[in-house]
């Protein structure tokens, strides 16, 4: 009897032991969440330049080529990057053609298909290394016989003691020029493998050429000066033509030299 009044105290203890246990949820603790470290920053003296961000990209275009606000204020609807904008000028500055609404778009549709720009402006698709491709003797003022856009075939001439001709088929492009009283001339002649160009002002004592070969890209420049004394050669392999390497070079020959300028006459329909 008294065993099994011992067995049932032991078996109420432990009950009441059981009862009063409580069984506490853990706390939700906070997660703190470590820094990544990242790598070390790029140092400015490596880190790439990128002058589409610079602000001032505008006012650079206006100074290397010497042009007024107001013409400048025109390229505006067109939306153009620094590098199409001065593109275009460089275009126009070389082959002396008007820029009208119409040359614009017309550039701007063929981003992919520079020869035919090119041909078109009667210039080589060529750059040389590092450099950018300018003709030495003074540039003419007056607007010369041009390729109208979107034809492939054109023929024109002014008579008189200037004379001028231009002739264009699908596979050959010549332009000649001679003013006697000056006594200079000028020879643009480009083929499917051939680019060649001639200027001679035997007033000045000055004869330039360049001559430039397809598909190699392979030219050839001489630059004589009697005048001065100046003669200039230079060969080697170009490469494409490309707006935004021409840009850079521009950045990078303005940086070289402050006075840097390509004087240049642009015309614009206004």
């Amino acid at each position: 009897m008294k065993r099994k009044v011992s067995l049932l105290l032991i078996i109420l203890l432990i009950m009441t032991l059981m009862s009063s246990i409580v069984i506490a949820k853990p706390k939700k603790g906070k997660f703190k969440q470590g820094k990544f470290k990242h790598g070390k920053k790029k140092s400015k003296k490596h880190a790439k330049k990128d002058y589409h961000d610079n602000s001032n990209s505008t006012d650079f275009v206006k100074n290397v080529f010497n042009i007024e606000d107001q013409k400048i204020r025109y390229f505006k609807k067109f939306d153009l990057k620094p590098e199409e904008l001065s593109f275009i000028l460089y275009l126009h500055s070389m082959s002396n053609r008007p820029v009208t609404d119409k040359e614009v778009n017309f550039i701007i549709s063929n981003k992919n298909n520079w020869g035919r720009v090119t041909w078109h402006f009667g210039l080589p698709p060529i750059m040389f290394e590092e450099e950018i491709l300018t003709f030495r003797h003074p540039m003419q003022t007056r607007s010369r016989l041009y390729l109208p856009l979107g034809k492939t075939g054109h023929k024109s001439r002014h008579r008189g003691f200037i004379k001028e001709k231009l002739n264009v088929d699908y596979n050959k492009y010549e332009y000649k020029y001679e003013n006697k009283r000056a006594k200079i001339k000028e020879k643009i002649e480009i083929k499917l493998d051939k680019y060649e160009y001639k200027y001679e002002n035997r007033r000045s004592g000055i004869k330039e050429k360049l001559e430039v070969k397809y598909p190699s890209y392979k030219y050839e420049y001489h630059y004589i000066n009697r005048m001065t004394g100046k003669n200039i050669k230079q060969e080697g392999i170009g490469r494409p033509i490309n707006p935004r390497i021409f840009y850079k070079n521009l950045r990078n020959k303005k940086d070289e030299d402050s006075n840097f300028h390509l004087s240049i006459n642009i015309n614009i329909d206004l």
